[in-house]
């Protein structure tokens, strides 16, 4: 079975005010295996590339950074392959939020999120592990990352 191909290109209008002409927003031209349920469309995109799309918002106030949070989570690879994440016997994986612990990706696609939120990214090279290769990671690799952030650890 193929790969569908999976090439959008996003046209936003300018919102200044005397009007403007649509301007095409930067495309992203990757092939998705389809297990991984991506939906541009359902996505908001940063500037710096990264995308997010939320399942579920949660509760209480966001995390902001110096919080030490506790989160279930997998990462993929474009093509499918699960390269990390947490087991169901394991338990969570902690780190405190906004200081560099985690690759660029997830601090800053982590930001705003409540307990109980459901958050899919789609990292970009540059906000992952760039040209180096980390573990079953190739260099140069887009993260497609499923996040649940269970805890708050105060």
């Amino acid at each position: 079975m193929s790969i569908p191909r999976l090439a959008f290109v996003l046209l936003v209008a300018a919102g200044c005010a005397g009007g403007g002409a649509p301007r095409p927003a930067p495309s992203l031209d990757i092939t998705f295996a389809p297990s991984l349920d991506i939906e541009l469309d359902s996505m908001r995109r940063q500037p710096s590339g990264l995308w997010i799309r939320d399942y579920t918002i949660g509760d209480g106030p966001p995390i902001t950074a110096g919080d030490k949070v506790g989160v279930r989570y997998n990462v993929h690879l474009t093509d499918g392959t699960r390269v990390d994440g947490t087991n169901p016997d394991s338990g969570n994986y902690e780190f405190t939020f906004g200081r560099g612990q985690v690759i660029k990706g997830w601090d800053d696609g982590m930001l705003g999120m409540r307990v109980g939120g459901r958050r899919q990214l789609i990292i970009p090279p540059a906000m992952g592990y760039g040209f180096r290769r980390w573990g079953l990671i190739p260099s140069n690799s887009t993260l497609v990352v499923s996040i649940h952030l269970v805890e708050l650890i105060r």
